[in-house]
């Protein structure tokens, strides 16, 4: 068996799922990145205790819980006055926090109201180094497996490769079974894709750059007496486009002929609200609470520490 000239790059493709919902407890979170929400905890922490320091050096006393509270209220752009500072130094606080939590809170509220309405997904897998943080199997037959190593996969790919039969390939794959990766010829791609192509959003997708290139042709028997001919019209073929044009017959004759179908449709009926949507109001309740259960604890240790010392100032003096 030989092979005729070249026509085309085959190139495989490894496809992967598309990035599933966001479950909506954690929608909260989502109107800010991680550094934005760690810069804010670090910003209420520290004016908590910047503002704790200037009461003390002010009046003598610590009020940790009663400032902290009210920083926190700036942030939420909730009622606060700063009562424990003196009055000069309490107006420019209370300016400065006043603006910071209106801007803050408004571009929160903002951001959270408009992607309540809608889906938000976690992160699309879209190079090899997002696949690698994966735990994503890749699903592949003996026969691909034959072709992966003579011309060799990336390290990641072939450390995650799980081979079976055909019949079962051909089982997950063509039910878009999203446990598993899978690696697609570019042909075999176009095919998968046309199939979601009446989907809202596709249930699986390729990476943005193949996994494995090489260049491809015919099989063709050894001294063939056909072999020239066979050649030129195959690349006549390929130049006027009429390969293109088979292949894009194909799709539907493989559909119409019942080999594959279409994608699963998708539900367009309204769904009741779950749990899910009480879990994030619950959750951000049960954090005040804490909060607020942590400052009230700080208050009677700060003050449970005063009246120590009071007592034992008192007996020395005695």
């Amino acid at each position: 068996v030989i092979v005729s000239p070249p026509l085309q790059l085959y190139n495989c493709h490894l496809v992967v799922r598309y990035a599933p919902p966001l479950s909506k407890l954690y929608y909260f979170q989502v109107p800010f990145q991680a550094a934005v929400w760690q810069a804010i905890g670090a910003s209420i922490c520290l004016v908590t205790f910047a503002t704790a320091l200037l009461t003390r050096l002010q009046r003598g006393e610590w009020h940790f819980g009663r400032l902290g509270l009210d920083v926190w209220a700036s942030f939420l752009y909730l009622g606060f006055n700063m009562r424990p500072m003196q009055s000069h130094l309490r107006t420019l606080l209370f300016l400065t926090l006043f603006i910071s939590g209106f801007m803050l809170s408004n571009l929160y509220l903002g951001y959270l109201s408009s992607i309540l309405g809608k889906s938000v997904y976690e992160p699309q897998i879209s190079t090899l180094q997002d696949f690698r943080r994966s735990n994503i199997t890749v699903m592949a037959h003996e026969y691909q497996d034959f072709v992966f190593k003579k011309y060799g996969v990336p390290a990641i790919v072939a450390d995650r490769l799980h081979i079976v039969s055909y019949e079962k390939f051909l089982i997950h794959r063509n039910n878009f079974d999203t446990r598993y990766a899978y690696m697609n010829p570019e042909i075999t791609q176009e095919l998968f894709a046309y199939q979601q192509k009446f989907l809202r959003r596709p249930i699986m997708q390729m990476l943005e750059k193949p996994i494995l290139v090489a260049l491809a042709g015919h099989a063709l028997k050894e001294g063939w007496p056909l072999e020239e001919l066979f050649n030129k019209h195959s690349l006549e073929m390929f130049a006027v486009g009429l390969y293109k044009r088979l292949k894009e017959e194909a799709y539907q004759k493989t559909i119409s002929l019942g080999y594959v179908d279409y994608a699963r449709k998708e539900s367009s009926g309204v769904r009741p609200l779950g749990l899910e949507y009480i879990a994030m109001p619950a959750l951000l309740l049960g954090c005040g609470y804490s909060l607020s259960f942590l400052a009230l604890l700080l208050e009677l240790l700060f003050y449970k520490i005063k009246k120590l010392r009071e007592n034992a100032k008192f007996l020395t003096n005695k």
